[in-house]
């Protein structure tokens, strides 16, 4: 007699809200631990403390529905500390996000991170090997550094900075799959207020086209080296 078993095995939902018990939770970064690979966080109303630590896993965190609004109290931390052939993609939607956005760890270990519908009030430091950052529809109010951009699309820049703040994108340094060579970075439709657009594109950049259209810029603000 002989039997095939198949084993499916598919992502899971894990459901975030205040008072939250097993198997749900009250904490997003409690959720974001017990989440595997390819696992949506969906996030009630409510504030919640504490950094959200994503250790090299492909997740989602958005709101449980379109209505919800949710904060993270906290950072959002990339670890990188092994190498990696896959990129996990990354997205983060409708947040009000208080604290940074950083990576630990010293391997180039790759991440596309998506960051859509969101409020941002700390400093974005993604400029970092094999991490690409695509932001779309959100409104930030520091700095942001990236290593590497597909698209920017939608969003506001406003910094009540004297000094201003800045969207810097660096050269991209992309060992997964294919190459980026042939690939453009859109900036479309974005409101810069009080902050500069800088790009440090060499001949031999990786994001060798730059697309920009449709900026509203209160001041001169791009400079591109």
């Amino acid at each position: 007699i002989l039997s095939t078993c198949c084993f499916t095995i598919t992502a899971a939902d894990l459901f975030v809200y205040p008072g939250g018990t097993s198997p749900d939770f009250n904490s997003i970064a409690m959720a974001v631990d017990s989440a595997n690979d390819g696992d949506r966080v969906l996030v009630s109303n409510g504030s919640y403390l504490g950094d959200v630590t994503i250790d090299e896993k492909s997740i989602s965190i958005s709101p449980i529905t379109s209505t919800n609004s949710y904060t993270i109290q906290g950072n959002i931390i990339f670890k990188r500390n092994t190498s990696g052939g896959t990129a996990k993609l990354v997205t983060i939607s409708s947040a009000e996000i208080m604290g940074n956005f950083e990576y630990q760890g010293n391997v180039a270990f790759p991440y596309e991170i998506n960051i859509i519908n969101c409020n941002s009030f700390g400093t974005i430091n993604l400029k970092a090997d094999n991490i690409i950052t695509n932001i779309y529809y959100s409104t930030f109010f520091k700095s942001i550094y990236l290593n590497a951009s597909l698209e920017i699309v939608g969003n506001a820049f406003e910094s009540n900075s004297s000094n201003g703040d800045t969207l810097f994108v660096e050269d991209a340094n992309w060992n997964v799959g294919s190459s980026l060579a042939s690939s453009t970075l859109k900036v479309f439709a974005n409101k810069f207020k009080n902050v500069q657009f800088r790009c440090n594109l060499t001949a031999t950049s990786v994001l060798s086209k730059l697309h920009i259209a449709n900026n509203y810029m209160n001041k001169t603000t791009s400079s591109y080296a």
